[in-house]
């Protein structure tokens, strides 16, 4: 849900396999960047937050390259901060969690839906590699970051009540771009039953009062509009995607099926 310019795996995929052509590669301009490091070392005594963002910055070797230079320079209480997809325990020989026992580290794992849709809307993310690790890390974690798209919106409230179950926080973002993968692309009838799902999840699951407004928010936006002349454009996405993955957007979501069969 992020862009194939924060992705090595997703530009590869989008330009190979289904031939889109508009973006850019990613590229790690940082790890080797000569003046990039110069210039940390003039102010690493100023500095008060990193904030990591990704593509995905636990299999990023400038990371670590920048934590170990925080320590080195003993510049420990820099406050460290992440949004991560939460995939990975391990890269190379470096132990995240020995390396952040020098900081404050918060991390606000990237999570976009329940299950297999999840794994649908995020190839290459594995559920139960996710849940492992969201106890492997659970000291550090902040609040669960969600974004809402026609991939994920129908499998929010399966989400919502498993980590509510953990006792965890979360924030939903709507996707606003592409427009053609916006929850406001759903017919009507559809919406209509994603509304009743998350009626039972606000009536039975306690939520702070921020979430249950974030929740109204987020239906609030799906129905803002009716972008359903769009599911053209959509389908045609998601057939591609669907054959160059060996996948099935109607066996993953049959509670769509009926009208993304009938575009």
């Amino acid at each position: 849900m992020c862009g194939p310019d924060a992705s090595t795996s997703w530009f590869k995929e989008r330009h190979l396999s289904i031939g889109t052509t508009s973006e850019k590669a990613s590229v790690d301009y940082w790890t080797n960047n000569e003046k990039f490091w110069n210039d940390f070392s003039k102010i690493i005594d100023n500095i008060d937050t990193v904030y990591f963002a990704g593509g995905e910055p636990f299999v990023q070797e400038g990371h670590y390259k920048l934590l170990l230079k925080l320590i080195d320079h003993g510049a420990t209480n820099v406050k460290l901060r992440y949004n991560t997809n939460l995939s990975y325990k391990k890269f190379k020989n470096y132990d995240l969690k020995e390396l952040w026992k020098h900081f404050d580290v918060r991390v606000w794992p990237s999570i976009d839906g329940y299950g297999d849709r999840v794994e649908y809307s995020r190839k290459g993310l594995d559920w139960k590699t996710f849940e492992e690790n969201i106890e492997h890390y659970r000291d550090y974690l902040e609040s669960l970051s969600v974004v809402s798209s026609v991939y994920t919106v129908s499998s929010l409230p399966d989400l919502i009540k498993w980590i509510k179950g953990r006792e965890l926080n979360f924030h939903i973002t709507n996707l606003t771009f592409p427009y053609e993968l916006s929850s406001t692309i759903i017919p009507t009838d559809s919406k209509k039953e994603v509304m009743y799902k998350f009626r039972e999840t606000l009536q039975n699951v306690a939520l702070s009062d921020y979430e249950k407004s974030n929740i109204v928010d987020t239906l609030k936006y799906m129905t803002s509009k009716d972008d359903s002349h769009l599911l053209n454009k959509f389908k045609n996405y998601t057939d591609a995607l669907d054959k160059s993955r060996d996948e099935s957007f109607v066996e993953v979501f049959p509670e769509f099926a009926k009208w993304y069969k009938s575009i």
